[in-house]
């Protein structure tokens, strides 16, 4: 079991490498999309019988660079804000 201040810093660190992955396919850098991607596979893997919540963490953002990907965006940040303020209009 991993404490919650580790939790948070691996939580951190998931975010920049999907942040990361995303920029790198915007800027069609392909190479970098995939390195990033496969660190965050290998973090998955990692915790697989550690931390199941951050298992679903690597997940979730695993699925948010492919919704970007697909998406057909050219601005990471621009689409990042409308899928927040998506999420906001659901919410409401």
């Amino acid at each position: 079991m991993i404490n919650e201040q580790v939790r948070k810093l691996k939580q951190s660190s998931i975010c920049e490498l999907a942040e990361r992955a995303c920029l790198a396919w915007a800027e069609r850098n392909f190479n970098d999309h995939h390195f990033y991607c496969a660190k965050l596979i290998g973090m998955k893997s990692a915790f697989v019988g550690v931390d199941c919540q951050l298992v679903n963490d690597v997940r979730d953002s695993l699925d948010r660079v492919d919704e970007f990907c697909a998406s057909g965006a050219k601005d990471f940040h621009a689409w990042a804000v409308g899928q927040a303020c998506n999420v906001l209009k659901v919410a409401a």
